[in-house]
């Protein structure tokens, strides 16, 4: 997975990738843990340190989704994450939000800020972060012929 996050990056910026002739990234997991999220949890704005972040979302009780359906706000909601890449006036989008499915996975830079909403019902989400260190092997990088 996080080797597909790598190469659409370089699709998205591929004047870093154009230069480099069998360029691998090389991932190390740094840290991992489990989520309880039950009522009134939540965690406030935030990022990581590592290169990359990521979350699974095990399990979305059914009381939390009804509980999301019934919320009228324009954020992600009860059981939500919102992902802050961005500053400005409020006609600026700066953010994300989401309401996770089960199975749903997130990868992200762990600079990213982002925050996960509380909820009242009574139950417990379950997921699965981690972080990831990247690493280059500088001396095995070859430049492309002709490419300066």
């Amino acid at each position: 997975m996080f080797d597909m996050y790598a190469d659409a990056g370089f699709k998205w910026a591929p004047e870093v990738g154009s230069k480099l002739e069998d360029f691998k990234q090389q991932y190390t997991l740094d840290s991992l843990w489990a989520n309880f999220q039950g009522p009134g949890d939540f965690n406030p704005p935030h990022d990581h340190g590592g290169a990359l972040s990521w979350v699974i979302y095990l399990t979305i009780p059914e009381a939390l989704k009804k509980e999301r359906e019934a919320y009228t706000g324009r954020s992600a909601g009860p059981g939500g994450i919102t992902f802050i890449y961005g500053e400005g006036p409020r006609s600026y989008i700066t953010h994300h939000s989401h309401f996770p499915e089960e199975g749903d996975m997130f990868i992200f830079p762990a600079g990213l800020k982002h925050w996960v909403y509380p909820f009242k019902s009574d139950c417990t989400r379950v997921s699965v972060s981690g972080n990831v260190a990247d690493s280059i092997q500088i001396k095995k990088l070859k430049i492309k012929p002709g490419v300066e």
